[in-house]
């Protein structure tokens, strides 16, 4: 009788281990799924001025040599990141921007960029083999000043600029500062209205005078 009343114990054992298992998986599942990750999207204000398609393009002329140039949107693409400080997905949208005339090496940019995350612009530009990865600039914008490790940034909010033989309304003049002076006008309607480029001996005005923005 010792030997049965030995397997019933261990039996019980092994019965109430498997019940207490399925009790803290199933907590842990439910905690899991009351306690989602935060995912984060795009501004639906930034996504809807700023979203330029493929058949969006710029005609600018640079008023310091007269030379004329033209900016198109290549291409555009979505990816899902992860910040883990504090945790959270969110989604990034890349707005591939190619410059036609590179020529003669040294004078332009190869590529533009605009990353939208959230509420902000991210610029960037190719020059040769360099980028300047500009800092977030929040949407809507705002006027004031703030200090990064990399860039000092101030913005300006103008209600009207004149930019080549064009007029533009609601122009947020973006300047950024600390190893670099350039000036980016940006309007809601058609994105960018003038850029200033004083960098690398590349100095530029870049004056919009025709484009097409398919959103």
């Amino acid at each position: 009788m010792i030997k049965p009343m030995r397997n019933y114990i261990f039996i019980r054992n092994i019965f109430y281990l498997a019940v207490a298992l399925c009790i803290c998986i199933t907590g842990m599942y439910s905690c899991k799924k009351n306690n989602p990750v935060p995912h984060r999207i795009i501004d639906a204000d930034l996504k809807g001025a700023f979203d330029f398609q493929p058949g969006t393009y710029w005609i600018f002329k640079d008023s310091l040599t007269g030379q004329i140039d033209s900016f198109y949107v290549r291409g555009t693409s979505m990816a899902n990141n992860t910040s883990n400080n504090p945790s959270y997905t969110y989604d990034e949208m890349d707005i591939d921007i190619k410059e036609v005339n590179e020529s003669p090496i040294g004078a332009d940019t190869a590529r533009w960029g605009i990353d939208l995350e959230q509420n902000k612009i991210y610029l960037s530009d190719w020059y040769i083999d360099n980028f300047a990865d500009y800092d977030p600039i929040v949407y809507p914008f705002t006027s004031g000043t703030q200090t990064s490790a990399v860039y000092n940034q101030s913005i300006i909010l103008l209600n009207t600029v004149t930019s080549g033989i064009n007029s533009f309304n609601n122009v947020a003049i973006i300047n950024f500062t600390g190893g670099l002076n350039d000036y980016f006008y940006l309007n809601a309607d058609v994105g960018f209205v003038k850029i200033v480029l004083n960098q690398r001996g590349a100095n530029r005005v870049w004056e919009l005078q025709r484009w097409n923005i398919v959103k």
